[in-house]
């Protein structure tokens, strides 16, 4: 108890910071994997913007979003920002279930091509951000526990560091074949033959 103007208040302690988590190799893994699959649609922005704005805007603020969780989940390694990982990452999922199984963002523009979103690297990139959704959600899970051995460590990063190795390989070549791959490409399924002919240099 303290007084305070003449009253008597409870003593309040101060809110514990969180717990900091281990950079272990799940967490590491999960981080590079989320970055790679930011920059693979990150890296097919400027392209986009000739094609589409809003697929540039949306990929684009997507990928901000999404380093910026990865450099906060190596950077304070807590079960809420590794929530906040698993979440941008699930949000990067969502919009290419939108624009690539479903079909729902090309069918908004009958001038966007049907496959111009990052070529064939946005299934890469999918596939990155499974691994970093699965990553964070299980690091979250696990939280901070006491500190492991020696053993233990050397083992699971000797276990796991392959996949490390092979996640920044795919996102790196991702990354360039994203950034490369987008400068011609097929006109709309939705536009007839003439429309196509008259878009052509060479055309009508």
């Amino acid at each position: 108890m303290k007084v305070v103007d003449g009253q008597r208040s409870a003593y309040r302690p101060p809110t514990p910071s969180p717990t900091p988590l281990r950079r272990g190799p799940v967490l590491v893994t999960a981080a590079f994997a989320g970055l790679g699959g930011a920059l693979i649609p990150a890296a097919a922005v400027p392209a986009l913007w000739r094609i589409w704005q809003l697929y540039a805007m949306l990929f684009g603020a997507v990928a901000v979003v999404e380093v910026a969780a990865v450099v906060a989940v190596l950077g304070w390694p807590t079960r809420t920002t590794a929530r906040f990982g698993a979440l941008t990452a699930f949000a990067a999922l969502v919009v290419w279930v939108l624009s690539r199984p479903l079909g729902l963002l090309v069918r908004l523009d009958p001038w966007q091509p049907a496959d111009t979103v990052v070529g064939f690297t946005d299934y890469v990139a999918a596939g990155l951000q499974v691994i970093a959704l699965f990553g964070f959600l299980l690091v979250r899970r696990r939280g901070a526990r006491p500190w492991p051995s020696a053993l233990r460590r050397v083992t699971a990063w000797i276990v796991l560091f392959p996949v490390l190795l092979l996640v920044i390989a795919t996102g790196a070549a991702g990354t360039v074949a994203a950034g490369d791959g987008i400068r011609g490409t097929g006109a709309s399924a939705l536009l007839d033959g003439g429309t196509v002919e008259y878009c052509r240099p060479a055309g009508v």
